[in-house]
């Protein structure tokens, strides 16, 4: 189990692997138990989160240990891409 402290859908992340771009979180993975058709029962896989980059709308599933927060003037709100200072 990860030891990564708990999510923030507010905050903004650098993903490894990703470039120069931010993502935000949706939460943690959901795994379906084995009877989900009966019992509806969702498990979090906190080894994985939900992430969606700036200015997008597809749903990566990223490992936690890749995931480090930045701080809002680290990236473009617009773009998404970390570094650029349209908006600073």
């Amino acid at each position: 189990m990860s030891n990564f402290p708990e999510l923030d859908t507010e905050t903004r992340y650098k993903v490894e692997g990703y470039g120069g771009i931010a993502f935000y979180t949706l939460g943690y993975k959901l795994e379906r138990d084995q009877n989900y058709e009966w019992t509806g029962i969702e498990i979090e896989d906190r080894e994985f989160v939900q992430m969606v980059m700036v200015g997008d709308d597809y749903v990566h599933i990223i490992p936690t240990e890749d995931i480090t927060p930045i701080s809002d003037d680290e990236y473009c709100p617009e773009c998404g891409q970390i570094g650029c200072k349209a908006y600073g």
